[in-house]
């Protein structure tokens, strides 16, 4: 991996673990509906500076149907992933929730094996059953 890669998984690992915290935070005392709603806003400006930034990459659209069906269904399963997340959260731990549901690329591995023909290494499978496997140790 090279220096840029594993700087992009650093902030990927630092943001997405505060923000499982902070959402476990701030769902102990607005609920889970009020902090999906200010969490979302949260993401709309962020989208938004993101946008600014990027236009000239952004620009000009592209206007295949079929990828840009497949990008707001992915979209869309995100988002209706992020509501039962926070319905979740709202009746659980954060320490038993934000693992358990990162435990999603699992099912991703799956379907790219499956319909994108990717390999799974030996290696690769033993580290989906030990993710699985952290189901029964973190639920105990």
């Amino acid at each position: 991996m090279n220096t840029e890669n594993f700087i992009y998984l650093l902030l990927i690992f630092i943001l997405w673990g505060t923000w499982g915290f902070f959402s476990k935070i701030a769902t102990n005392r607005l609920g889970g509906f009020q902090t999906m709603f200010w969490d979302s806003l949260g993401f709309i400006l962020a989208f938004i500076f993101f946008l600014l930034l990027s236009l000239k990459k952004l620009l000009p659209l592209k206007t295949n149907l079929p990828e840009i069906f497949l990008a707001a269904l992915g979209g869309v399963f995100g988002m209706l992933g992020y509501i039962f997340f926070y319905l979740l959260l709202s009746k659980n731990e954060a320490s038993i929730v934000v693992p358990l549901t990162a435990l999603y690329p699992a099912l991703t591995i799956f379907l790219a094996v499956l319909f994108l023909k990717e390999a799974l290494s030996i290696t690769h499978l033993a580290g989906i059953i030990l993710a699985l496997l952290s189901i029964f140790l973190l639920t105990k």
